[in-house]
């Protein structure tokens, strides 16, 4: 299960389509606090997680699950890649740090990675 956490509507709704298309189930949360709220957290193979969203962002939730000793890869995207948020980001250990605007193939392949095998 793929899930994706983004407070775009149509950034979830464009990705959930691509990684549909590509054979993944997926799941979409609004917000890191509705993810956290599901009974997704066990589920969920890999985690795309918008950087900066309303609320708790995807680097708190990031840390959040790595103090839960969670041991989910996580994909973050962000459209503001600023050096100092991307040290920041890379110290937590994602798995990938993707910048918007980004490629299918990109993503794709993050994910692919993150898993550890090949696509679905």
């Amino acid at each position: 299960m793929v899930v994706v956490v983004d407070n775009d509507a149509a950034v979830r709704a464009a990705l959930s389509a691509l990684l549909k298309s590509a054979g993944y189930a997926v799941d979409t949360y609004a917000s890191a606090e509705s993810f956290l709220e599901s009974d997704r957290l066990s589920s969920t193979g890999c985690l795309l997680l918008d950087v900066r969203m309303s609320g708790m962002g995807g680097l708190e939730l990031q840390e959040h699950l790595a103090r839960l000793d969670a041991k989910i890869p996580i994909i973050l995207m962000t459209a503001h890649a600023e050096a100092t948020l991307r040290s920041r980001a890379l110290a937590i250990g994602p798995a990938e740090f993707l910048e918007k605007p980004f490629t299918d193939e990109a993503l794709l392949g993050a994910i692919e990675r993150a898993l550890g095998a090949s696509p679905p």
